[in-house]
């Protein structure tokens, strides 16, 4: 607060709200194994070190390698008409939804689908294959957003246990 030349003190400002995808994926937080971002609530690390190209971050979207492990990260917020997974049926028609959206790229294929919850909030979870490159799809609505978390990996890749350790590590606040 600061203090008015009337007597009174005068209140600060609020916080400005980020208010689009990309304000708030530039809130992210990069270290060398780690990545936070409290506009979304998400954070996790790793045992294997992230490398960073130039531009961290390009619009909505977060991407970088995990070279150790063979796989790189994307963290996308997107826009949906959809408030939320609160039920079977809201996470049932979002994963629906999803999977509409994701096969009308020629050739990709769904090849595992589940509903997970992490720290208690619902994961729809996909995971695809467009030629030789295999993306673990995780889905969740935090903090009034959309996220997308995407593990790729090439098919044949020995990363799945690493990208496990990683998920293990993922927290949502």
């Amino acid at each position: 607060m600061v203090l008015a030349g009337c007597g009174k003190f005068k209140k600060a400002a609020p916080a400005e709200k980020l208010s689009t995808p990309q304000q708030c994926i530039e809130q992210s937080v990069f270290d060398s194994t780690a990545f936070r971002n409290d506009c979304i609530g998400l954070k996790f690390f790793s045992a294997l070190p992230f490398l960073y190209g130039d531009q961290k971050t390009a619009g909505q979207t977060a991407a970088f390698a995990v070279p150790g492990g063979d796989y790189s990260v994307k963290i996308m917020i997107f826009e949906a008409p959809y408030k939320g997974m609160t039920d079977e049926v809201s996470q049932q028609h979002f994963m629906d939804a999803m999977k509409s959206h994701i096969l009308q790229n020629e050739g990709v294929q769904v090849t595992k689908e589940d509903f997970l919850e992490i720290n208690k909030v619902p994961v729809v979870f996909l995971e695809t294959q467009f030629g030789k490159h295999i993306d673990r799809n995780y889905y969740f609505y935090n903090r009034g957003r959309w996220t997308q978390l995407t593990l790729t990996s090439a098919q044949g890749s020995s990363s799945g246990a690493k990208q496990d350790a990683l998920i293990k590590n993922v927290t949502l606040y």
